[in-house]
């Protein structure tokens, strides 16, 4: 049932007439030179492409896939697509959401797959002179969560345009509930700024920047004898990206 549901809605979208932005980043990871053995299986790349698109009848979409790369092979993969369908003219618009993934060791061996989480629930948007900013509050799902399969979601997006265009600043923070660590909060944040030289060379639709991930109990810690949770991780990026 559900393949033939998820069949049903790529045969909608694609019938629709459609506005899209699709973007590919490149972002050198300094966590594990930052925190060492701690975190030594940490993949120092990842490729990441994104899109958003908007069709008629309110409807929009988003994707974005991350892939980890280490040692000449991809060692990792995670995605999130997301489905909005406005509420009449107001700026609240229904939103469901898939998330999944997977993962080796840094050799390509022990892979394991992320437990599957569906979100459904309601985004409120705000949008003037080209900046955005989207709370979504959402009802979480996890597949497989050994003590709660059933939590929340709170989720803010961002995309502002700073200098006259020169610099954006964009990104994304999630808190969820998972009684599985300490305190039950997840918290995760990946603040983006780019300097865009498109501003510079008509044409060049390339953007310079990073990341900053600033997460609370989401990363494993290990220092060779223990994972420590109840902890604040900061990983910063340098990052090229493309827009198409």
């Amino acid at each position: 049932m559900i393949k033939k549901i998820l069949f049903a809605a790529v045969v909608l979208f694609a019938a629709l007439p459609m506005v899209a932005q699709t973007n590919l980043q490149f972002h050198y990871d300094y966590g594990s030179k930052s925190y060492g053995k701690e975190l030594k299986e940490r993949p120092e790349m990842t490729f990441t492409v994104e899109n958003f698109s908007s069709f008629n009848y309110g409807l929009s979409s988003y994707f974005f896939l991350d892939a980890n790369l280490a040692n000449n092979k991809m060692v990792g993969a995670y995605t999130e697509v997301s489905i909005d369908k406005s509420i009449l003219d107001y700026p609240v618009s229904v939103h469901v959401e898939y998330n999944g993934g997977l993962q080796t060791n840094l050799k390509g061996q022990n892979g394991f797959a992320y437990n599957d989480a569906y979100l459904a629930g309601i985004a409120f948007h705000e949008n003037e002179g080209g900046n955005s900013f989207t709370l979504q509050c959402l009802y979480r799902y996890m597949c497989d969560h050994p003590s709660e399969k059933a939590s929340y979601q709170l989720t803010a997006v961002w995309n502002y345009y700073l200098f006259q265009g020169f610099v954006s600043f964009c990104g994304f923070a999630d808190v969820w509930r998972d009684k599985e660590v300490e305190g039950d909060i997840v918290f995760l944040s990946e603040p983006q700024l780019w300097l865009n030289l498109n501003r510079f060379v008509r044409g060049l639709n390339l953007s310079l920047g990073g990341e900053l991930e600033i997460s609370y109990n989401y990363l494993k810690f290990n220092d060779g004898s223990r994972v420590k949770e109840n902890r604040l991780g900061v990983c910063p990026t340098l990052a090229a990206k493309w827009t198409f």
